[in-house]
């Protein structure tokens, strides 16, 4: 067909690969790139799944976005059940402030954490950071623009120097750390864990009732050598928004593991009960029943603060419930109680029990002549013992497999 033909109305006009080859090899090029591109997504997907990292997300307000797990790069983290091991993220515990025009060290310390003598906090937590806050180790100058650590808001004051960890409380019975509470931190390094030790001035977040098994997170103040917060995985947030923070005096720690008991006893365990009757009098009793007129005041002692009366004078009513000395003893203060541990030593002068899984410290008491041996003569490094005493001096030792709170009522 010539130029001058009329055009065939049902031939289809041709496309524009079909009148220029260039064009089809450039769609062909845009066809292999695209496709290549879906392939390179997809794998960096499959790549970034295997990877066991977690972004954290920035808190927003008082909400807090959702997380599987937290870490800082060159951190080291386990998983094993429902915990989790290694550094706890700075973010969880430290907040960030911003020098402004006009701030000091002194300044901040004094508004942003309630007292100037935190200074020294302040510089122990930034002056390792590398440049430019390594001028905090021979200067308190600061620069406009700084972001400084600080305490979050719930800390106790400390040192600065501060080590966080995740890991799982424990109870070791037997040596190195027998009578101690454990955080295993790094299983794969050190799978015994290492012993905590609470500062007096520790706060404890989520919950009254810790128990061995718990997931934690914990704050050791290298400075002081103790640890200074502790609280449940569960919030990972805990130390900044926690729900509820508790003093060291409100909270429970185990007190009994597979082996052995960990408590304190007061008169009330240790001491059997009498139930006056018409006629009695407190010299009555310590007569009839502990075997010594005399040790009437022992009983007013021991009981005054049961029944308000006994401060001021001897009376007392039908009914009362008196605790009393042991006739096997000889006449002491009144004060009786009983320490339920592990004993770590004995020497010819003192007993030395660890009766508390949270304390790295050791109960001693001092041996008497009247001191009895109940159950065997002889006690070993790491038995189970009670030990009956007043103010110090120890007064009896038991084996906790025996019926010891018999042989302190009746000391048989």
């Amino acid at each position: 067909m010539n130029e001058n033909d009329p055009q065939n109305p049902n031939e289809v006009p041709a496309g524009p690969s079909s009148q220029n080859p260039r064009n089809k090899k450039l769609f062909l090029w845009v066809v292999v790139g695209v496709v290549a591109a879906v392939l390179a997504l997809g794998g960096f997907l499959l790549w970034q799944q295997s990877r066991q990292a977690v972004v954290i997300e920035k808190l927003s307000g008082d909400q807090a976005s959702d997380i599987s797990d937290l870490s800082l790069e060159g951190s080291s983290i386990e998983k094993s059940k429902q915990c989790q091991y290694g550094d706890l993220p700075k973010e969880l515990y430290l907040d960030t402030y911003i020098v402004r025009p006009g701030d000091t060290l002194l300044s901040i310390a004094n508004r942003e954490l309630g007292s100037t003598a935190r200074i020294n906090e302040i510089v122990n937590l930034n002056k390792n950071r590398g440049l430019p806050y390594h001028s905090l180790y021979t200067s308190d100058v600061i620069e406009v623009g700084w972001e400084l650590y600080l305490s979050a808001e719930f800390l106790p004051p400390n040192s600065g120097d501060l080590v966080a960890k995740r890991g799982r409380l424990r109870i070791d019975d037997s040596s190195p750390f027998a009578g101690r509470l454990l955080i295993v931190s790094h299983p794969d390094v050190f799978p015994t864990g290492t012993p905590v030790s609470f500062a007096e001035n520790a706060r404890f977040f989520e919950t009254s009732n810790f128990q061995a098994g718990d997931c934690v997170m914990i704050i050791r103040d290298e400075g002081t050598d103790t640890d200074i917060v502790m609280g449940l995985q569960s919030n990972p947030y805990a130390f900044k928004k926690p729900s509820v923070v508790y003093e060291k005096n409100k909270v429970g720690f185990p007190r009994r593991t597979s082996k052995c008991l960990y408590d304190f006893l007061g008169s009330e365990k240790v001491l059997r009960s009498y139930t006056v009757k018409a006629g009695d009098t407190l010299y009555s009793i310590a007569e009839e029943q502990v075997g010594d007129g005399a040790r009437h005041n022992e009983i007013r002692e021991i009981n005054k603060k049961r029944y308000e009366s006994l401060k001021d004078s001897d009376f007392i009513e039908i009914g009362w419930e008196l605790l009393l000395p042991p006739a096997w003893t000889r006449m002491f203060s009144g004060s009786f109680s009983g320490f339920a541990g592990v004993l770590v030593k004995e020497d010819g002068d003192d007993f030395w029990v660890a009766s508390d899984l949270s304390d790295p410290g050791l109960s001693n008491f001092a041996k008497t002549p009247e001191m009895d041996y109940f159950g065997k003569d002889n006690f070993l490094k790491g038995d189970c013992v009670v030990i009956f005493n007043t103010r110090g001096k120890a007064l009896g030792i038991a084996s906790q497999e025996d019926d010891y709170i018999r042989y302190f009522k009746y000391g048989e």
